[in-house]
């Protein structure tokens, strides 16, 4: 893989956490590439975030991280199929709380919220 280019430098690693392999999440962060996690609303628990986010802390990179659930509120299936509904506000109600237990600060979950957020958005 080559350097990115400034054409480049929008682009968005989503699912990044699908996999969590952090070598390859930090190559693609140091080139400049956002990197989101979001399965958040499928994940059976949480276990495997706030290490990676502690990681890319360590790496100075969490102002290139989104987070997102990929799913929520609304049916995407037959009603005849099982399906699990997952509120929106799991995030909140759930994940935050977790992160915050395990040693993530949550003025850190703040800035990827809204700023890091607002950044890509802008």
């Amino acid at each position: 893989m080559g350097p990115i280019s400034e054409d480049e430098l929008g682009i968005t690693l989503m699912h990044a956490d699908g996999q969590m392999d952090m070598e390859k999440i930090i190559e693609y962060g140091k080139k400049g590439i956002w990197l989101e996690f979001d399965t958040i609303g499928a994940a059976k628990d949480f276990i495997k975030f706030p290490p990676a986010i502690k990681k890319l802390q360590s790496e100075n990179l969490l102002s290139q991280l989104l987070f997102g659930q990929d799913s929520g509120s609304f049916w995407v299936k037959d009603d005849k199929e099982e399906w699990p509904m997952r509120p929106y506000a799991r995030f909140f109600n759930e994940f935050i709380p977790y992160c915050v237990k395990e040693g993530i600060d949550q003025e850190l979950i703040y800035q990827v919220v809204t700023e890091n957020s607002k950044k890509i958005l802008t």
